[in-house]
């Protein structure tokens, strides 16, 4: 959805996934972000890829070339939202600032640190 009022801060490391980076950094990881497919990164410069809340389908040639780049020994760790169609039905609300009633476009994950 283009013009979704609850994604104000977009899906990034900086925004709501802040959480997770600052944990990650705080314990000596150095993080950066990929602002390309998938295809354009030279997986042996890095030895973990994050994939981090990703709404887009990958394209045949990135999960070829991600196939290629874990057997030649990249780790990769995923961390994403649920995604339920009939409990998004479900679990209709209704919002106070819009004065509509909105169902859910997309999941929820929540990240605690201990």
């Amino acid at each position: 959805m283009q013009h979704e009022p609850f994604d104000w801060n977009g899906d990034h490391l900086h925004t709501n996934f802040k959480q997770l980076y600052d944990y990650l950094r705080s314990h000596g990881y150095y993080i950066e972000v990929l602002g390309q497919p998938y295809t354009c990164f030279n997986a042996s410069n890095y030895g973990t890829l994050l994939i981090v809340d990703t709404e887009d389908e990958f394209f045949p040639a990135e999960i070829e070339k991600l196939e290629q780049d874990i057997k030649a020994g990249l780790s990769v760790a995923v961390f994403a939202d649920w995604y339920n169609v009939d409990l998004f039905a479900k679990i209709k609300f209704f919002d106070e600032n819009t004065k509509q009633w909105w169902t859910p476009v997309t999941g929820y994950a929540l990240l605690t640190s201990r």
